[in-house]
Order: structure tokens, then sequence, then C-alpha cells
């Protein structure tokens, strides 16, 4: 780390300059680690929760901070004011679901959370990052939103990139990206929302077919595996149609 990165919060070898971000929303060293015991002040937690954010978690830190002052864009609907850039320095292999749910749902802002590890490589240690965004798949009419974790693949932290789309003009548009990102590996967020219910309900059919085809393989009557064939056909075109999309 270079004693510029050294001058901004970072976990581990992750910073809001390692990223890709801008500097100017970059958090400073001293102002990054934010105690966890702020996370659990003004919200209900269960004992199990408050453990986990004890063994789990070994630090927070605050990387960056993105708003129209420091990004040049539009402040959008208003629904997504600024993108917080959160550095979770973890003890365990998994990702913190759990504590990510707990942080994520008590800010109106949207969350990167940015995981970092030490995993055993080819003998030797080595530290890793992952992104996970907090996101309601779908929000009905006189409906609550139910939210779910993205997370993207575990690579080397100082592969980890965030990149500002050339494209996204508010902090909307940067959101949606940042989300597109790791969800989907690519900036574009045109219809984010429609592609993740796609991919949510391609992933549902292809469990689906696979439970068919061994229904199908496992019948003892003809009656059963014509039943289980006509399914069978039915999610495989459904299947098809999507992903021609």
């Amino acid at each position: 780390m270079t004693a510029a990165h050294l001058t901004v919060a970072h976990c581990g070898e992750v910073s809001a300059l390692t990223l890709g971000l801008p500097a100017s929303a970059a958090i400073p060293e001293q102002k990054g680690t934010l105690p966890k015991g702020l996370f659990v002040a003004k919200a209900p937690v269960s004992s199990k929760l408050k453990q986990r954010l004890v063994n789990d978690i070994a630090s927070i830190t605050m990387l960056a901070l993105l708003r129209p002052a420091n990004t040049a864009m539009g402040a959008g609907s208003g629904k997504m004011p600024e993108v917080l850039v959160i550095g979770l320095r973890v003890n365990t292999p998994g990702i913190p679901v759990e504590v990510i749910d707990l942080i994520a749902g008590q800010r109106k802002s949207g969350i990167v959370f940015v995981c970092v590890r030490n995993v055993e490589f080819e003998g030797a240690m080595r530290e890793e990052a992952c992104f996970v965004v907090r996101r309601p798949l779908s929000e009905r009419s006189g409906h609550a939103p139910t939210f779910h974790e993205f997370a993207s693949a575990w690579i080397p932290s100082g592969e980890a990139l965030l990149e500002i789309a050339d494209a996204a003009a508010t902090t909307d548009d940067l959101w949606d990206s940042l989300c597109s990102q790791v969800i989907f590996g690519s900036t574009d967020f045109a219809d984010l929302d429609a592609r993740i219910v796609r991919a949510s309900r391609i992933a549902q059919l292809r469990t689906q077919i696979a439970k068919l085809e061994g229904d199908h393989a496992r019948a003892k009557t003809q009656e059963r595996r014509n039943e289980a064939h006509a399914k069978l056909r039915k999610a495989r075109a459904q299947l098809e149609s999507l992903e021609q999309l």
C-alpha cells in the first residue's frame, strides 16, 4: 500500500483509491472506523446476531461516500441520495449476510459492502475481496419490499475495482450501475430490476428442471412419467423463452 493510500481509510489492502473511486469521495483514515456498537444501539438485535457481529466481523470501515457534491452527478429522484462503500474485515470464509442486512437496513443510502478475508491459496496466505449489495427483489403497491443480498465472486483484493459508468448522470444511476457490476459483472444499469427478476426466474427454472428430470427418471408408472415429462417440457420452454430475451 502506498503512502497516499495510508492517508485514506482502508480495510486490509482495500481503500477507495485501490477500488478506482475518486479521491474526493475517499474517507480520511482517522474517520473511517465504525464501532460495531453503532449498529446495535438503535435497533432490536437478537443475541445470536450480536454474537455474529462480535465473532464474525473483525472491523467495519467506511471507505468512501459518493454523493452529488463529489461526483458531479445530479440527485436523481431522491430515492438514493448517496452511495456508501463500507469495508467488512471478516473472520469467517463466508459472507456475513445477517450483519450486512442489519447495517444496510439502518440507512436510506445505497451501500456497497467490500468483504475482505485472508485465505490459504497455493500454500500461502492471500487477501481476497468480494462485493455485496442489498436490493429489493420486487416491490408491489401495498406490499413491503423483499430485500435480497447479491454477492460477486471472491477475487484477490488487489484486483477489486468499482467503476463509475460514464452514462451515470444521477446518484440513482450510480447505485444501479454499481449493483449491476456486483450482480452481472457489467456497468450497464438499464432495466436493472427487470434483469434481476429475469435472472432469478431463470435460476428457479433451472432448479425446477433438474428436479423434474430426476422425477421423470425415477417414475415407476407411465402415468407418472408422462406427467413429469409434460411439466418438464413446459419448464424448458419457459427457460428457453427467457434466455432468448
